[in-house]
């Protein structure tokens, strides 16, 4: 009885400690900002947030992540499916600010603005 008592009581330090440093992220802003450059070339800019419960350099590579997965997800649903981010798009650089990450990513592809979702 008693390792079922410390049992709950360990678990529920985890669930209380798990939840205190939690960030809204729906509240940051992901886009920073987009444009098309010419008629074959699309730059976007996005935030990547990291997991809260890893050490600063893990923090970072989590960050990039995010950020990369962020601007996989903004391009797929911008565009129709011709456009693949990985294969058509290019990191041109990260920049590191606190704990978030900024991806700066851009695109070529022939009238690229012809390929928007309608």
């Amino acid at each position: 009885m008693k390792k079922i008592i410390i049992f709950f009581i360990i678990l529920a330090n985890f669930l209380i400690l798990g939840c205190e440093n939690k960030k809204n992220i729906s509240n940051e802003k992901v886009i920073i900002s987009e444009k098309f450059i010419g008629n074959d070339s699309y730059y976007v800019v996005c935030r990547g947030l990291p997991n809260e419960n890893l050490s600063k350099i893990v923090k970072i590579e989590s960050a990039k992540e995010a950020a990369l997965l962020n601007v996989e997800f903004h391009i797929k649903n911008k565009f129709n499916n011709k456009i693949d981010p990985v294969k058509d798009g290019i990191i041109d650089k990260y920049e590191i600010s606190g704990d978030s990450v900024l991806i700066y990513y851009s695109i070529k592809r022939k009238n690229i603005k012809n390929l928007l979702k309608k």
